[in-house]
């Protein structure tokens, strides 16, 4: 099993467990960072536009959205959190994130 090594208390990384999820969402605590798949591809609007503002309550600043976020559901994240094209991305192989320089979505968001 690989070792993690926190260096920031604000970062977080949510995998694609809906318990999970629904646990970050409901944190009081703000976050940096999430990486993953957010089960939002087959969310109706109500649904998506509900993660939006709760990521934006948490002070999201970069969003890595895989797989099963699904990419309308991630743009619309992007919107409704108030993001950018470089703070959020559909996770691809190869891309990466770092805690000082942010996402690197190599060549797919370029």
């Amino acid at each position: 099993m690989p070792r993690v090594e926190w260096r920031l208390a604000k970062t977080k990384v949510a995998g694609s467990n809906p318990v999970f999820r629904s646990n970050v969402l409901k944190a009081r605590s703000l976050f940096f960072a999430i990486v993953g798949g957010l089960h939002l591809f087959e969310a109706d609007d109500a649904r998506v536009d509900w993660t939006a503002s709760e990521l934006k309550r948490l002070r999201i600043a970069h969003l890595v959205g895989a797989h099963c976020t699904g990419i309308e559901a991630l743009m619309r994240l992007r919107q409704g959190v108030g993001l950018t094209r470089r703070t959020a991305v559909v996770g691809a192989v190869g891309a990466s994130f770092d805690l000082e320089t942010g996402i690197d979505p190599r060549d797919i968001a370029r």
